[in-house]
């Protein structure tokens, strides 16, 4: 019993660690951005690129989204990636004025596409190329945020995640809240001390430089978080750039949330596998916060399967003692749930949304985070997870954006 004991304290000390790390790097959010933009007028050149699947029911609306931008229209081309795709995509995109590139190898994940897509344009001349999703709207200074971070030295950006109109259920809802949460606790706090933000998601600015120089070589079907890693151990810092925002679709099936987390997180095992030495080694020689950053993001999963460890050696503990084991579980459990719902109200209401909309969302959270758990058990051992289509539906314009 006593090495059972011993083993449960050093699970709860690693967890607590791994929690309180996360806790004081959040605490950054309410620390007052001090940086100075450079005043340089220079308008860059964008090539944007929109990898798609199916997506004719969306696309046409980002690419509007797109072509109201306050920036100069001879400062931007727009690609839309056409990959695996039996609708009218195509037609769609050229019919509101993009390029289109059909990709010719096959593709089996967002990031064979964009590898591909920065192959063929690689010889065009341009000073940044933008990625986004087809299923997204952008605001009308996306680009001229995204410029002004170009000229004040960063080669990576980040835009804001937000999320479209229609989408009031608690699965989408909830989806909203988590990105929420890295919006203000991970890439806002980490942007006012000067520390690298997070790639999560889409709404990504690479200066063309990184990929001349490193190429686009994700290996994961989780793109964004590998690029993240990729940037960490070379020294790349990403900006965060708040006033550019991309609003996205949210699943609100929880059956297709299911398939799409089920994908990160073969996509973060995967990451962790390739990425796990060189990243504790790069920040043992070289004090990289960035790489700490993804290193723990990549041991998300292996934290949450020791929870459950922690979970039944408390129990085998605690056996002889059962009454109070389940009081003091409801305990925690109520408490957890309260701060949980604290914490989603306070991201929701800092990002100035109704809190009505969300509420079904706010209420949820904690089971939203929770059907996590069994995610990350059956993805350990399901060894054919792919990158399988997400419908998206929502044709909504930007001036209609919530």
């Amino acid at each position: 019993m006593k090495i059972i004991i011993i083993l449960n304290i050093l699970i709860l000390i690693i967890i607590n660690i791994y929690n309180l790390y996360f806790l004081l790097t959040s605490s950054f959010y309410f620390i007052k951005n001090r940086r100075i933009n450079k005043k340089i007028n220079k308008q860059n050149k964008f090539t944007i690129l929109i990898p798609a699947r199916n997506e004719e029911m969306v696309i046409a609306n980002l690419i509007n989204s797109l072509n109201k931008q306050n920036y100069n229209k001879n400062k931007y081309n727009i690609y839309v990636v056409i990959n695996n795709t039996t609708d009218n995509t195509e037609k769609e995109a050229k019919k509101y004025g993009a390029n289109v590139i059909n990709c010719k190898n096959k593709i089996n994940n967002k990031g064979d596409a964009l590898k591909e897509a920065f192959e063929t344009l690689k010889d065009e001349k341009t000073d940044a190329y933008i990625i986004l999703d087809a299923d997204n709207i952008v605001n009308k200074q996306f680009l001229y945020e995204m410029n002004k971070s170009l000229n004040n030295g960063y080669k990576v950006a980040k835009s804001k995640m937000d999320i479209k109109g229609s989408e009031k259920n608690w699965v989408s809802n909830s989806y909203a809240i988590y990105f929420y949460i890295q919006n203000m606790l991970f890439n806002e706090a980490r942007n006012n001390i000067g520390i690298s933000s997070a790639v999560n998601g889409t709404g990504l600015m690479i200066k063309k430089q990184i990929i001349d120089k490193y190429g686009f070589e994700v290996k994961t079907i989780t793109e964004d978080i590998e690029f993240m890693a990729i940037c960490s151990l070379n020294d790349i810092k990403i900006d965060y750039v708040k006033k550019a925002i991309c609003y996205t679709e949210h699943p609100s099936n929880f059956k297709v949330s299911y398939i799409q987390r089920k994908r990160w997180t073969k996509g973060i095992y995967s990451g962790f596998k390739i990425y796990a030495t060189n990243l504790t080694k790069h920040f043992f020689k070289n004090g990289s916060i960035p790489s700490l950053d993804i290193l723990l993001i990549y041991s998300l999963p292996i934290i949450q399967l020791l929870a459950i460890i922690s979970m039944i050696l408390t129990f085998i503990i605690n056996i002889m003692n059962l009454k109070n084991l389940i009081y003091f579980s409801l305990i925690g459990i109520i408490l957890v749930y309260l701060f949980s719902i604290f914490l989603a109200l306070f991201v929701v209401s800092s990002s100035k949304k109704d809190i009505k909309a969300f509420i079904s969302g706010i209420l949820l959270f904690p089971i939203f985070i929770l059907s996590w758990v069994p995610i990350y058990l059956i993805v350990l051992f399901d060894k054919d997870v792919k990158w399988e289509e997400i419908k998206h539906v929502e044709n909504i314009e930007i001036d209609n954006a919530f």
